[in-house]
């Protein structure tokens, strides 16, 4: 699957893993974008909180574990039922 995408940045290229928004900076970076045109897809208030974190915008998706209530927390989160909704 590894083609599908451009860039990949998992926990062994940062040294402090999510909520701390380093990897999704370091993705933002990579990618050579402004935080305004980045939409960060998560289905944990981790993810949320990761987003919240770096100024992202974020949208979660109820396809894990995590209920709709616990999204609720994070203003201006959107929320999809699954991944296809959000595009």
């Amino acid at each position: 699957m590894s083609e599908l995408f451009d860039i990949i940045v998992g926990g062994e290229d940062v040294l402090r893993p999510k909520p701390n928004p380093e990897g999704l900076n370091r993705a933002i970076e990579l990618l050579e974008l402004h935080s305004s045109d980045v939409l960060y897809i998560g289905d944990s208030v981790t993810d949320a909180e990761t987003a919240r974190r770096a100024g992202i915008a974020f949208a979660a998706v109820l396809s894990g574990v995590t209920k709709r209530d616990a999204f609720l927390n994070y203003s201006g989160c959107s929320i999809y039922e699954k991944l296809e909704d959000v595009f």
